[in-house]
């Protein structure tokens, strides 16, 4: 019997192969931090025409165990980021990370492209 984890990894897994083979985004990578497929750290570039244009911002990306049903746990910048939707912690913030705005075909990829999109165009939303 598959539990709930199963399922979010397996999600996780199929996001992860898509997005490794179909690639042609602002994703630099996506991998499991330590094997965990709930636990994974993205490089994207930055927009451009922002402060971030030329550069890469590496994410810890947390996922909860009933993914894709619900938000991720977390989008965290790992290193210092000034945004309206970063807040002191370098947490992420938008309308994705509450469950009523969540919606079960967001994957992976939509995730890191909506928080490029937003650092792009800041969205009052956070």
């Amino acid at each position: 019997m598959m539990t709930t984890r199963m399922f979010a990894e397996r999600c996780c897994r199929r996001d992860l192969g898509e997005i490794k083979d179909n690639n042609n985004s602002s994703i630099i990578f996506v991998e499991p931090i330590d094997g965990d497929c709930l636990h994974l750290e993205a490089a994207i570039t930055g927009p451009v025409s922002t402060p971030y244009e030329n550069g890469i911002l590496f994410i810890d990306l947390k996922l909860p165990e009933e993914f894709p049903f619900s938000p991720p746990q977390s989008i965290i910048f790992k290193h210092d980021i000034m945004h309206p939707n970063v807040n002191e912690i370098n947490e992420f913030r938008s309308e994705i990370s509450k469950q009523e705005f969540w919606s079960p075909t967001m994957t992976i990829r939509s995730i890191l492209e909506h928080v490029w999109a937003r650092l792009a165009i800041p969205g009052g939303d956070s």
